[in-house]
């Protein structure tokens, strides 16, 4: 420290207004005056009464060095000049609004060209690798359900439907999903073609067929014929075909269908191999239809509808109906139906046990044995071993109480009648009217009659049915046609 208020009384409080300030503009003023120190203090010592009067020391902190004490001083006339000191210049007030020092971020730089006021020129940015590409909002939901209901069997109208939707929506939108759309597209097209095929063949298929047969009151599931096994019918004739219409079996009917069969052949082998296939599928249906063929009248016979057409055999998938129809005046009355559908767990074992015995008395022969000895041999025959097979299956079921006894007879009957109708089946020596009459007395129909009565069956022994036609009517002359 030191005090310097001697030295360049004028200067002192000049100095000390600086300080004080702090202005930024003094400090040359000052760097220039300090150099003139010296000479301005000579000129003090010489006229000390120009020095002003009760001047208020100032104290500045100014780092000089000090002489040494062994050092001689100097003469008081010629002062060696001082050096002077450097003033540091004081900082500006800080910016409050100044961006941080060293975190800014870089500016981008200015174009010296730029018209004043212009906004700040930026570098064009380059783009990546492979191009900036644009975010898709998610799949377009019409675009998956056109794909969806394409997949679906008969939704093609819906396929078509969203996926033209889809590809409107996404001509606004920014979404995924074009390429489903248009799979949509195609298979709702691909629908389309395939629909006007199929009705276009159905069409063509069921022109011939419109002039056939069609049923009223069709049941669901009934088959190309509109009928079903057990279903009752009545037929009229109208300009279009034979029309048959479902009915009651208790009121008077045309035919009870027995069955539906499907004919053996996939491509048409004409109409009389059709009615020949279709006369023997019949006749065996006839046989599960009816397991009592004494519930079966003389008056009733089989029919059956086949086709007789290419186009009637694809309409109705080569298959032909089978029925039971009454020639009595008036059409039938009840159902025929004999099967497990109707009869009590008894009365199929009572029939399965005299089935064969029952199939000979169907080969009877009407009128007189003698014109007819091949078949009235053959009868003969199969009446002694339907006899032995109905005597053993009898023997082993046990039977209801109201049963047992006409049950216990029938067999009792069978055995003992048994061996003479073994021997006459194997006699060829007498003649066959003979061996008729011998056997008259030995017939197991009236025990069989009891035992069925008691079973709540069929007890009138059957006539000889009536013969197996093809249905007429359909298309004029020929038979059996649809």
């Amino acid at each position: 420290m030191v005090d310097i208020s001697g030295q360049g009384a004028e200067e002192a409080p000049e100095a000390a207004r600086v300080a004080e300030n702090g202005a930024q503009d003094a400090a040359p003023d000052m760097l220039k005056k300090a150099a003139q120190a010296p000479a301005d203090s000579v000129a003090a010592e010489e006229s000390p009464k120009d020095a002003p009067q009760a001047v208020e020391p100032v104290t500045v902190e100014l780092e000089i060095a000090e002489p040494s004490p062994t050092a001689a001083p100097e003469p008081a006339g010629a002062p060696e000049p001082a050096t002077p000191t450097a003033l540091v210049s004081p900082q500006p007030p800080a910016d409050p609004w100044a961006p941080p020092v060293g975190d800014a971020p870089e500016l981008p730089p200015t174009d010296p060209w730029a018209q004043p006021g212009a906004a700040p020129y930026y570098p064009p940015q380059q783009p990546g690798p492979y191009g900036a590409q644009p975010q898709l909002a998610g799949t377009n939901g019409l675009a998956v359900t056109s794909l969806v209901t394409g997949l679906t069997c008969c939704l093609w109208p819906a396929a078509l439907g969203f996926g033209i939707a889809a590809l409107v929506q996404l001509g606004r939108r920014r979404q995924a999903g074009r390429g489903l759309a248009v799979a949509g597209v195609v298979l709702g097209v691909l629908g389309l073609l395939g629909s006007v095929v199929t009705g276009v063949g159905l069409v063509i298929g069921f022109r011939d067929a419109k002039a056939s047969t069609t049923t009223v009151g069709a049941a669901p599931g009934s088959g190309p014929f509109g009928l079903r096994p057990g279903d009752c019918f009545t037929e009229r004739t109208t300009p279009g075909g034979i029309q048959r219409v479902r009915t009651a079996c208790d009121a008077p009917h045309y035919g009870e269908v027995m069955s539906t069969v499907t004919l053996a052949d996939d491509h048409f082998p004409g109409a009389p191999a059709v009615a020949n296939e279709a006369s023997g599928m019949c006749q065996s249906a006839e046989l599960s239809y009816i397991l009592d063929p004494w519930a079966r009248p003389a008056t009733v016979g089989i029919r059956y509808v086949y086709p007789n057409t290419q186009a009637r055999w694809d309409s109705t998938r080569h298959a032909a109906l089978c029925f039971l129809h009454d020639t009595t005046p008036g059409g039938s009355v009840g159902s025929l139906r004999r099967d497990t559908t109707t009869l009590t767990f008894d009365q199929q074992n009572f029939l399965q046990a005299v089935s064969q015995l029952d199939q000979a008395e169907a080969m009877r022969p009407a009128g007189d044995p003698a014109d007819h000895n091949a078949d009235a041999q053959a009868w003969i025959q199969h009446t002694a071993l339907g006899m032995n097979q109905a005597y053993i299956a009898l023997s082993r079921q046990n039977w209801p109480d109201s049963a047992k006894d006409q049950v216990g007879m029938l067999a009792t009957e069978l055995q003992q009648d048994q061996p003479a109708w073994q021997t006459a089946g194997n006699d060829n020596s007498t003649p066959i009217d003979d061996l008729v009459d011998q056997l008259s007395g030995q017939d197991p129909s009236l025990d069989e009659s009891l035992a069925r009565k008691a079973l709540s069956l069929a007890a009138q022994p059957p006539s000889p049915a009536a013969t197996t036609d093809p249905q007429s009517g359909d298309t004029g002359s020929a038979p059996a046609a649809t």
